[in-house]
This record gives C-alpha cells, structure tokens and sequence, in this order.
C-alpha cells in the first residue's frame, strides 16, 4: 500500500483532501491556471481564500471579485490591491473600476493614503463609503468619505460616531448637517409656495365655474409668474401641473359660454328621441327588448343643468317614469312561464299589469290571460266560488269602511260601487251580515259625501275665484300664466268628482275662466311656433355654408386653420339656432350632420399628421437625455430647436395634444435637469446673502420679543430684506421672513386689543361715576375729582362720555324713557350677539330687530362683517354713553353686564 502511494501521479492541489491542497498552495507548487480554478470553483471555502491570496493575475482577481460576494468577494480586492499597489500605475487601475464594493475594500487596505483617497473618489455608493467610515482608517480617508455623502441619516451616524473620535470628520458632517438643513429648509419654503400655487389652480380648476373665476385666475396666475421668474429652477417641478391647471381653466372659460346651449341641444337630442321611442312603440313590440339599454343611454344623454321650472325637464322625467314602468311589467310577465305559472302567480302578475291603451301590447299578456282563464275554470268549483266571493266581498267591505274612515271620498265611492255590484250580483249566497254591514257603510258613506261637500265647495269657489283673477290679468308672461293654470287645473282635480249641483255650476264658472285665461297663452305659442319656423330656415343656412364650403375649398391646399375655424362657428352657431319644429329636426339635424362629417374627418387626419410630427420629435429629445458623448450645451440648444419646431407644428387632437405635451416636456426635463445639476455650483455662492437674510430675520425677531416694536419699523425691515433676498437669489428664507412679519403684526395687534381692552375698563368706570350722579347717588362735583383715571381715552369716545357727565345731573323724564328704550335695544342686540336667550317681555322687540336686520341683509345687501367682538365693543361704547334710565331699570343693565360677560368683555 506505501508502494502505491508514491507511486500515484495525482497532484497535490488535485487531492480530495482540502488540507492538503491548501498545503500545495502555500507551498507555491500550484500552477496558476489551476490556482485560478481552485480560487473560484473549489468545494472548501477555505481553500478558496487561501487560492486567493496566492493569485498573481490582477484582471482575473478583479473578475473573480466581481463575480463574487461576501468574505470571498473581501478577499479578492483586498489581493488585488495589493497587486496593483505595486503596479506602475495603480490609479489608472482603480479608475477601471466601478463597482462600490471592491472600491471599498482598495479604501481600506490600500498601503498608501493617496491610494485610498483615490479609491474614495471613485465610489458613488453610500453604503459602501458608510462602510469604509464603520472601520478604522487614515483620518483623510474617513473625511473624504464624509464630504462625499449627503444622506441626512448617514451624516448623522458620522456626526455622533466621530465626535469624540475625529474632529475633522466630526465637522465636516455637522457642516453638512447644517448646510443640508438650510437647503432643505429654502427648498421646502420655495416648494411650498408653488405647492400652494398648483393647489390653488388646481382648486379653480376643479370648483364648479363662478363670475370672478377669471379675476382669481389673474391673482394666482401672477403669483405664479412671480414665482417662476425668482425661482425657475424648483418651480420647473411645478410647471407640468401649472400649465394643466390653467390650460383646464382657460379652457372651462373657452367652454363656459357654450355649456348653456350644449346643455339645451342635448336636452332637445334626448326629448327627440324620447317622441321617437313612443311612437315606435305605439306600432310594435320589439323596442321594449331594447328598451331598458335605450333608457340607460338617454340617462347617460340627458344634461345636468336645466333650470327646474324648464317644461323640458318635466316631460323627460315624465317619459322616463313611464318608460320605466312599461320596462317593469314587460320583465315581469317576460318572465313567468305560462305552462308552470301557477293561479296566484298569474292572477298578481295581471293584477299590476296595466299596459297604456295607445301602446302594442306584448302577446306574451294575451298568452298569460288565457292560461289564467283556464286554470280558474278548471281550478274553480261551486263552493270554492262561493267562498271565494264571501271573502272578497268581505275584504271589499274592510277596505271600503277604512276608506270611510280615512276620509277617502273618491275610493269610498268607487269601492261603494264596486261592492254595490256585487251584492247584486251575488245576493243569494252573500251572508246576511255582510249584506246588514253594507247598507251600515252605505249610511256612513252618505255622511262622508255631505261632509265632503261642505269641505270642498268653498275650495272650488276659490280656485274659481283665482281662475278668474289669472283670467283678467293680462301682464302675466304667457308661458308662467299657462303653468298657473295648469296647476290651479290640478289642484281642481284634486278636490274629487263634482258630484252635486253646486259643485257642477262652480265647474262651469271655472272651465270658463279657464278658457278666457289660456287664450293669450294659445297666442303666446302660435308666436313660438313662428319663431321654430325661422330657427329652421337659420339652421338650413348653417348646412348649405357648410356644403358650400365643401364643395369650393381647394383641398389641394387647404387652409386647415380656416376649417377649423368654420367647424367652430358652425357649431357654435347651431346650438344658439334655437328650437325648431319637432318634426324637421331630425331631417335638418342629419343633413347638418352629414355636412359636417366631411370637414371633421379632413381636420381630424390633419390632427393625426401633427401627432405624429410631434411623436417623432418627442423620439429626437428622448435620445439627445440618453447622449452622454455630446456637449451639453449643444443637446440643449437642440433641445430648444425642437422647442421652436414643436410651436410650428399644428395642432393634434386636444385630449391627444395634452398627452403628447406632456411626453414632450418629460424628455425636456431629462436634460434640464442635467443642466440644473450644473447650476449646482453657483447656487452655493448666493449662501452667504441668504446669510444676511438670516440676520435682518434674527434682528426682526429680536425687535419682537422686546415687545414695543412699531408698524413704521417693519417697512424698514421689508426693504433690508428685500435688499438682501435680491443677492441670495434662489432660496431665500422669505417664508420665515413673512412669518416673523406675521408674529410682528400680531404683536401690534395685541397691543392694540389690550389698550382697546383698557381704554373700555375706564370708559365703563366714568359711566358708573354718571349713573351714580343719574340716579342720586352722589354729586356731579364729587364724580369731577374721580373722573380722570390711569387710562386716557381721546376722541369720540371722550367727547360721548363728557357729554353724558355734563347732562348727568338736568335728565328729564321724557329723556330717561328715551334712554330706556334705546338701552332694551342695546340688551337684544348684545344677548343676540352673545347667543343668550332674551327674557319673555323682550322677544316681541327682538323679533321685530332680527326680521328688521334679515331684511337689511337680504333686500339691501347690508351684511355686518366685522367680528363679534368688534360689534360688541361698538355696543358696549353706546352703553357707556346712554345716559341715565328710569328707576327699576336693574334688569337691563344686570342682562347687558351678561351679555359682556359671555362674549369676554
């Protein structure tokens, strides 16, 4: 066996055991093509490694790292560094490559700090500089890393790990920090005013149309223009959603003038088709198959918009109600099977079906009555019919009497008659006690009739009464006096059968005056139907322009611009046509249709032709963002070309037109965004401008926090800014800014409600000093000496309460109940104000002030904007200056002092 050994030829790099070709690889004995297959196939790991370490091939090493991962992937940078470190030219080797990782592992264990540093320049990957900042190495390393991130995270991680480890690297991630913060707080305010700006267009957009639409348009249009010119750079991210908002806007303007008509034609379009439907079915049954699609679709056709008293809203709602109900009984009967159907099944179905008399009746009803004539003669024996008829009879009779009761004059007399019948019919085998229960009905019926009587013929003589009235009326506009009397006609109708003698003569006085008041209204419509006739004779002139503009054009060279414009002013001009006779319309409407479809489809092949002018050069702009190789500045200027060519190119079809711009602007901003990478440098230059903002904001809010600052001194402040803004350019703090004006003024505010608040505490005290001096209490000379108080009050407000302290002592009578009078106002209008219930003896006076303040609101346009509390200050100051009142006035002034109370004062 020892023999066989030394006498076996198998390598030791080949053997089976790993130690032993890792034994052979320390040794040196391995060639190296197997020493590059042992380094990337062989089953050991650890033979790998030790493979790997002893690789003399630099490309192989870097190949091997690429193609692996983990500790493996470590250890072949690492021996390729140290290969190419003492190359001639390690840098150009470590400019070959890319991948983040191996870039790493050269950071770290490359023998020199330039190498290492060279290796940092070359990685682009945060992970994997964060990586090479996890180990120890030289201090420029670690800062070159640092200067080569900008992920807030990461710079934080680098901030706490080297505060105490490395100064330098510690500062350079705080100066990030900051720097970073600053930036992001300028965008963030510059994004924020275009966010706002796109929301708003957005808004206005999006809200229903409205007068001043344009108006809001123009503001928020100009803040965007503001905007786009001092930031162009963040308000490119904007100018997509911008430029849609307001060419929606435009466009709503553009369409809000035709929306009125389409709404019109589109409702006269449906009612035509509604006419058509019903006479169609007054011949056949095969539209109802399709009736339940065809309803749908006139759904789907039928314009919101339409005022709520327009005639055509009634009949579409009116057609479709029946429609509606032919749909339903046809499904219902469609769906019973007369051979299965049983008795009851078919006797409810024919029970709900009332099919219109003016319509074909589907056979399918035929077909179900026969069989449930069938199954009842079959199914109906002598005492089945008997007992059948007792129960109906008696049903009847339950159902008449609470009819009776409910005072339902009109079903009681048809279930009178309805039962009066059958009692004929079948008095032999009705029982006694049904027969006794019906004369007892019949009684109370009798009473039910004169009652009605005595209830309803006072009505008919005031319906008769307003008849006549619309009758002799002859300012009335036609259209209204029909309606009037369409409804004064229901409301007659209404009030039942006119079953007596006094009830008929107030008919005939009522048919009379109906008939004298429609005669206008008759005149009214054959003036209507004239105007139809020359609405018709205006459309006809729409079709032949149309067809003569057809038939003369040189399509060899047209003039694209021209038919679109005729297309427009065509439509246009046939929605504002009018209406025409029912009976034309579908005639003209498809000669106008037919006129029409030719110049569309020419329009519409020239859109096409635009789209794909505009496709391909959306192709050219795609490829000038791909192209690393060309200056940048010649893409751009290229890109610009395109610009001006897309401007030369017509129009496409608009809802393609949008998406096309779109497409178009999205390839375009691929390469501005390169060129706003450039920019990059400059933007850094304008820190030190933004830093003077900084400071006039720090001393703006240190002038605040003193707490004297005057409004004079925040123009000073806004030209400082501004000053400086101009300089900072692109990210100027000017949110921060406005906000610190905001907190500014509202100190001011504040000051003035305080002085307001005190000026009203030494206005209420002088008018104590006058009460006490009104009722008695002391003396004018005594209140002189206490007048003048800590607070000064000037103006009118002084003169008022002098005026009252003078007048103190001399009040009448007569003045006090003046001054009382005026003070129970002051009372309602401050428990009002306060939300706080008036006592009973006041609400007469505050019934009387609201319904008066209502009428100032609605008829005069006379609105109180200003806040509660600067009503109530204007109350409280009329208060203070009444004057004195009449003993026993305690109440008023304990519900005033309340009223002040509940609303702060």
């Amino acid at each position: 066996m020892k023999i066989g050994r030394f006498l076996d030829s198998t390598p030791a790099w080949r053997s089976d055991d790993a130690d032993e070709r890792r034994a052979a690889i320390a040794a040196d004995k391995v060639p190296p093509a197997d020493l590059e297959s042992m380094a990337a196939t062989d089953a050991d790991p650890a033979v790998r490694l030790a493979a790997i370490d002893a690789l003399t091939n630099a490309e192989f090493i870097l190949s091997l790292a690429h193609a692996s991962d983990g500790e493996q992937r470590r250890r072949a940078a690492v021996r390729w560094t140290q290969i190419i470190a003492g190359g001639k030219s390690p840098e150009a080797a470590i400019d070959a490559v890319s991948a983040p990782a191996i870039l790493a592992e050269t950071a770290r264990s490359a023998p020199t700090p330039e190498l290492r540093l060279h290796a940092i320049d070359r990685i682009d990957d945060a992970e994997a500089l964060m990586s090479v900042l996890a180990d120890d190495n030289h201090s420029r390393v670690h800062q070159a890393c640092a200067e080569r991130i900008d992920a807030v995270p990461h710079l934080e991680w680098i901030r706490k790990r080297f505060q105490d480890r490395d100064k330098g690297v510690y500062q350079i991630a705080r100066n990030k920090l900051s720097a970073l913060k600053s930036e992001i707080e300028t965008a963030e305010s510059i994004r924020e005013e275009c966010e706002d700006i796109c929301q708003s267009l957005a808004s206005l957009a999006k809200s229903q149309h409205e007068p001043n639409l344009e108006r809001r348009l123009d503001v928020v249009e100009m803040r965007w223009q503001e905007a786009s010119s001092a930031h162009p750079e963040v308000a490119g991210e904007f100018e997509a959603r911008a430029s849609e908002s307001l060419l929606a806007i435009r466009e709503r303007l553009a369409a809000e003038a035709a929306r009125v008509q389409a709404i019109s034609d589109a409702a006269n379009r449906v009612l035509a088709r509604q006419q058509e439907i019903k006479s169609a079915l007054e011949n056949s049954v095969e539209p109802l198959a399709s009736l339940p699609e065809t309803l749908q679709s006139l759904r789907a056709e039928w314009p919101s918009g339409l005022a709520t008293d327009d005639r055509r809203l009634h009949d579409y709602h009116e057609f479709m109600e029946s429609a509606e109900r032919l749909v339903l009984m046809h499904q219902q009967i469609e769906g019973i099977d007369p051979e299965t159907g049983d008795l009851g099944t078919l006797r409810a179905a024919l029970a709900e079906f009332r099919w219109p008399t003016d319509l074909q009746e589907p056979p399918k009803a035929g077909v179900l009555r026969e069989r449930l004539n069938a199954l009842i003669d079959a199914d109906e024996a002598e005492k089945a019919q008997r007992d059948q008829r007792i129960t109906t009879t008696r049903n009847q009779l339950s159902e008449f009497e609470k009819k009776i009761e409910d005072g339902n004059l009109k079903g009681s007399n048809r279930a009178h008659s309805t039962i009066a019948k059958s009692v004929d019919t079948h008095r032999d085998i009705l029982p006694a006690d049904l027969i006794e229960e019906f004369g007892r009905l019949t009684k109370r019926l009798t009473e039910l009739r004169d009652w009605h009587r005595f209830v309803t013929n006072p009505k008919r003589a005031e319906l008769a009464e307003q008849m006549e009235s619309l009758a002799n009326d002859t300012d009335m506009h036609p259209p209204k006096k029909a309606k009037q009397i369409k409804s004064l006609q229901d409301a007659w109708k209404a009030l039942g059968p006119s079953d007596n003698r006094e009830a008929q003569e107030l008919w005939s006085r009522f048919k009379a005056a109906s008939d004298k008041a429609y005669e206008p209204c008759a005149q009214f419509f054959d003036h209507q139907k004239q105007l139809r006739a020359e609405n018709l004779k205006g459309r006809e002139a729409i079709c032949e322009e149309l067809e003569a503009f057809n038939e003369a054009h040189d399509w060899t060279n047209p003039d694209y611009k021209a038919v679109g414009s005729l297309i427009s002013r065509s439509l246009k001009a046939w929605r504002e046509a009018g209406e025409v006779p029912r009976a034309r319309f579908k005639k003209v409407s498809e000669r106008f249709t037919a006129a029409l479809e030719p110049l569309q489809e020419r329009l519409s092949a020239e859109h096409e032709r635009n789209r794909q002018q505009k496709a391909a050069l959306i192709e050219r702009v795609a490829a000038f963002a791909d192209d690393a190789d060309t200056p940048l500045q010649s893409l751009i200027d290229s890109t610009k070309q395109a610009q001006r060519d897309w401007q030369q190119i017509g129009p496409a079809e608009r809802r393609k037109e949008q998406k096309l711009w779109k497409a178009f602007r999205k390839e375009c901003d691929r390469l501005f965004a390169r060129r706003d990478e450039a920019r990059d440098e400059a933007r850094k230059e304008a820190n030190s401008a933004r830093g003077e903002c900084g400071q006039v904001i720090d001393r703006l809010k240190q002038r605040i926090a003193a707490g004297d600052i005057e409004r004079g001194e925040l123009r000073q402040f806004r030209d400082e800014f501004d000053a400086a803004s101009k300089q900072a350019g692109k990210g100027t703090p000017r949110k921060a800014f406005q906000a610190a004006i905001k907190q500014a003024e509202r100190s001011i505010e504040q000051r003035a409600v305080q002085n307001q608040r005190q000026e009203l505490q030494e206005a209420r005290r002088r008018a104590e000093l006058c009460r006490s001096v009104e009722d008695g209490e002391t003396t004018a000379n005594a209140v002189d000496a206490e007048w003048e108080g800590e607070t000064e009050i000037s103006g009118e407000l002084a003169e008022r309460l002098d005026a009252r302290r003078q007048a103190a002592a001399d009040l009448t009578d007569e003045q006090r109940e003046k001054n009382l009078e005026r003070a129970a106002l002051l009372c309602v209008r401050a428990e009002i104000l306060a939300g706080i219930d008036s006592p009973e003896e006041a609400q007469s006076l505050r019934m009387q002030y609201q319904v008066e303040r209502l009428n100032r609101e609605l008829s005069q346009g006379q609105k109180d904007h200003r806040s509660p509390a600067e009503q109530m200050r204007e109350l409280q100051i009329d208060w203070y200056c009444l004057g004195g009142l009449p003993s026993g006035s305690e109440g008023l002034r304990q519900r005033f002092r309340t009223a002040e109370e509940k609303l702060g004062g």
